[in-house]
Protein backbone atom coordinates (compact mmCIF):
# COMPACT_ATOMS: atom_id res chain seq x y z
CA UNK A 1 0.00 0.00 0.00
CA UNK A 2 1.24 3.63 -0.77
CA UNK A 3 2.51 5.29 2.14
CA UNK A 4 -0.22 8.61 1.33
CA UNK A 5 -2.88 6.15 2.16
CA UNK A 6 -4.73 7.58 5.31
CA UNK A 7 -5.46 5.01 7.77
CA UNK A 8 -6.21 4.82 11.14
CA UNK A 9 -3.31 5.91 13.75
CA UNK A 10 -3.10 2.58 15.54
CA UNK A 11 -2.08 0.92 12.44
CA UNK A 12 1.25 3.92 11.90
CA UNK A 13 4.16 3.13 13.31
CA UNK A 14 6.17 5.71 15.52
CA UNK A 15 7.44 7.58 11.87
CA UNK A 16 4.15 7.79 10.85
CA UNK A 17 4.87 4.48 7.91
CA UNK A 18 2.22 1.90 7.60
CA UNK A 19 3.04 -1.23 9.20
CA UNK A 20 1.04 -3.83 7.29
CA UNK A 21 3.12 -5.68 5.03
CA UNK A 22 2.25 -5.80 1.09
CA UNK A 23 -1.09 -7.22 0.87
CA UNK A 24 -1.19 -8.57 -3.12
CA UNK A 25 1.91 -8.51 -4.90
CA UNK A 26 1.55 -10.57 -7.51
CA UNK A 27 -0.67 -7.73 -9.31
CA UNK A 28 0.75 -6.76 -12.51
CA UNK A 29 -0.32 -3.13 -13.04
CA UNK A 30 -1.57 -0.86 -11.00
CA UNK A 31 -3.25 -1.02 -7.22
CA UNK A 32 -5.31 2.24 -6.51
CA UNK A 33 -8.04 3.58 -4.91
CA UNK A 34 -7.33 2.19 -1.60
CA UNK A 35 -10.08 2.49 1.35
CA UNK A 36 -10.95 1.08 4.82
CA UNK A 37 -12.96 0.52 7.54
CA UNK A 38 -12.30 -0.74 11.26
CA UNK A 39 -14.62 -2.60 13.01
CA UNK A 40 -13.64 -4.94 16.22
CA UNK A 41 -10.02 -4.75 16.19
CA UNK A 42 -10.51 -5.41 12.50
CA UNK A 43 -9.59 -3.35 9.55
CA UNK A 44 -11.38 -4.16 5.97
CA UNK A 45 -8.99 -2.35 3.28
CA UNK A 46 -10.44 -2.62 0.01
CA UNK A 47 -8.67 -1.46 -3.44
CA UNK A 48 -8.85 -1.57 -7.53
CA UNK A 49 -6.55 -3.69 -9.34
CA UNK A 50 -5.53 -4.44 -12.92
CA UNK A 51 -4.53 -8.29 -13.05
CA UNK A 52 -4.04 -9.20 -17.00
CA UNK A 53 -6.74 -7.87 -19.25
CA UNK A 54 -9.40 -7.27 -15.78
CA UNK A 55 -9.88 -4.43 -13.72
CA UNK A 56 -11.06 -6.15 -10.40
CA UNK A 57 -11.89 -5.32 -6.73
CA UNK A 58 -10.40 -7.12 -3.90
CA UNK A 59 -9.76 -7.00 -0.08
CA UNK A 60 -8.00 -8.17 2.49
CA UNK A 61 -9.04 -7.72 6.40
CA UNK A 62 -6.38 -6.55 8.63
CA UNK A 63 -5.68 -7.08 12.25
CA UNK A 64 -5.77 -3.73 14.01
CA UNK A 65 -3.49 -4.37 16.91
CA UNK A 66 -0.95 -6.23 15.12
CA UNK A 67 -1.01 -5.26 11.70
CA UNK A 68 -1.08 -8.99 10.75
CA UNK A 69 -2.90 -9.68 7.24
CA UNK A 70 -5.76 -12.10 8.33
CA UNK A 71 -6.54 -13.36 4.33
CA UNK A 72 -3.82 -15.57 3.08
CA UNK A 73 -4.83 -13.91 -0.55
CA UNK A 74 -7.36 -11.13 -1.37
CA UNK A 75 -10.78 -11.24 -0.56
CA UNK A 76 -12.49 -11.25 -4.71
CA UNK A 77 -15.34 -8.39 -4.44
CA UNK A 78 -16.05 -8.37 -8.04
CA UNK A 79 -13.90 -7.80 -11.36
CA UNK A 80 -15.02 -6.71 -14.38
CA UNK A 81 -12.96 -7.29 -18.52
CA UNK A 82 -11.24 -4.56 -19.68
CA UNK A 83 -11.55 -2.56 -22.06
CA UNK A 84 -15.17 -2.83 -21.96
CA UNK A 85 -16.28 -2.70 -18.10
CA UNK A 86 -15.14 -1.53 -14.67
CA UNK A 87 -15.55 -1.71 -11.02
CA UNK A 88 -14.60 1.75 -9.13
CA UNK A 89 -15.31 4.23 -6.88
CA UNK A 90 -15.22 1.36 -3.45
CA UNK A 91 -15.69 2.71 -0.02
CA UNK A 92 -16.46 0.33 3.06
CA UNK A 93 -18.52 0.79 6.15
CA UNK A 94 -18.73 -1.39 9.55
CA UNK A 95 -22.30 -2.38 10.75
CA UNK A 96 -21.03 -4.27 14.47
CA UNK A 97 -20.78 -7.53 12.54
CA UNK A 98 -20.21 -6.96 9.09
CA UNK A 99 -18.32 -4.90 6.66
CA UNK A 100 -20.01 -3.35 3.57
CA UNK A 101 -18.16 -2.87 0.32
CA UNK A 102 -19.82 -0.65 -2.31
CA UNK A 103 -18.61 0.05 -5.82
CA UNK A 104 -19.63 1.34 -8.94
CA UNK A 105 -19.91 -1.27 -11.58
CA UNK A 106 -20.01 -0.80 -15.60
CA UNK A 107 -21.11 -3.67 -17.54
CA UNK A 108 -21.13 -3.83 -21.35
CA UNK A 109 -25.10 -5.41 -22.62
CA UNK A 110 -26.61 -5.92 -25.88
CA UNK A 111 -26.60 -2.74 -27.46
CA UNK A 112 -25.72 -0.24 -23.85
CA UNK A 113 -23.76 0.03 -21.14
CA UNK A 114 -24.90 -0.26 -17.42
CA UNK A 115 -23.69 1.06 -14.43
CA UNK A 116 -25.21 0.61 -11.12
CA UNK A 117 -23.89 0.88 -7.72
CA UNK A 118 -22.85 -3.19 -6.09
CA UNK A 119 -22.39 -4.01 -2.67
CA UNK A 120 -21.29 -7.05 -0.87
CA UNK A 121 -21.00 -7.93 2.94
CA UNK A 122 -17.57 -9.04 4.57
CA UNK A 123 -17.56 -10.47 7.99
CA UNK A 124 -15.24 -9.40 10.28
CA UNK A 125 -13.97 -12.51 11.60
CA UNK A 126 -13.86 -16.39 10.55
CA UNK A 127 -15.39 -16.99 6.82
CA UNK A 128 -15.03 -14.22 4.20
CA UNK A 129 -18.36 -13.91 3.31
CA UNK A 130 -21.83 -13.32 4.83
CA UNK A 131 -24.78 -15.73 4.22
CA UNK A 132 -26.41 -12.64 1.93
CA UNK A 133 -26.34 -13.02 -1.69
CA UNK A 134 -24.48 -9.07 -3.02
CA UNK A 135 -26.73 -6.95 -3.90
CA UNK A 136 -27.52 -4.09 -7.33
CA UNK A 137 -29.25 -1.00 -7.45
CA UNK A 138 -32.02 -0.45 -10.22
CA UNK A 139 -30.70 -0.14 -13.63
CA UNK A 140 -31.98 2.93 -16.12
CA UNK A 141 -34.28 1.12 -17.95
CA UNK A 142 -32.79 -0.16 -21.59
CA UNK A 143 -34.99 0.25 -25.45
CA UNK A 144 -35.24 -4.27 -24.56
CA UNK A 145 -36.64 -3.32 -21.04
CA UNK A 146 -39.87 -1.48 -20.41
CA UNK A 147 -39.94 1.06 -17.35
CA UNK A 148 -42.44 0.16 -14.93
CA UNK A 149 -44.84 2.88 -13.19
CA UNK A 150 -43.58 3.63 -9.47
Amino acid sequence: MPAHVAVAPSALTPSGEISVPPIHPLATQDQVTPVLAAGNGVYLVAWTEYIGNTIQLVAARVRASDGAVLDSSPIHIDAQPLPAGRVTDPAVSFDGTHFLVVYSKLEPSNRFYNEDIWGKRVRAWMERWSTAPPFASATSPTPTTPATPR
